[in-house]
């Protein structure tokens, strides 16, 4: 049987213009949100241009569920001052939702498992450290 493929959100309360203490303190407040709401997440560590930050990634089969993920995350996003926040669909199809300066989307490619030293040369990427996965967006 062919396991179904997931709605993705991938989302960071991390800032660089914050500290590694605030922005882990943002981190633990944010999953203590999550958890409190019942909403399963899987940790990343990521890096977006070429900052590293700690990220949370929100799936689901169900698209009722993904929008209402995908709202939350813009919510949070806004509240915390990020940039964007990015979205993929179960065909990997990827957006990103632009927060910082009013909201616009642009679709950015393809989301797809990579090696570490492809990961490594480019400014954006995912690495989800309990399956050993490197994301790329291409």
């Amino acid at each position: 049987m062919k396991a179904l493929k997931t709605n993705k959100v991938f989302f960071s309360v991390y800032n660089a213009d914050k500290t590694e203490s605030v922005n882990f303190n943002r981190h633990e407040k944010f999953k203590g949100f999550l958890d409190a709401e019942g909403i399963s997440y899987v940790e990343l560590i990521g890096v977006y241009k070429g900052v590293k930050e700690l990220s949370l990634l929100l799936q689901s089969t169900d698209i009722r569920e993904h929008e209402s993920n995908l709202q939350r995350a813009i919510e949070f996003g806004r509240n915390y001052g990020q940039e964007s926040i990015l979205e993929v669909h179960n065909d990997d199809t990827a957006i990103l939702h632009y927060l910082d300066s009013g909201y616009r989307t642009d679709m950015v490619g393809k989301l797809r498992v990579t090696t570490k030293e492809d990961a490594e040369t480019r400014s954006s990427y995912s690495y989800e450290p309990n399956s050993g996965l490197y994301m790329v967006i291409d």
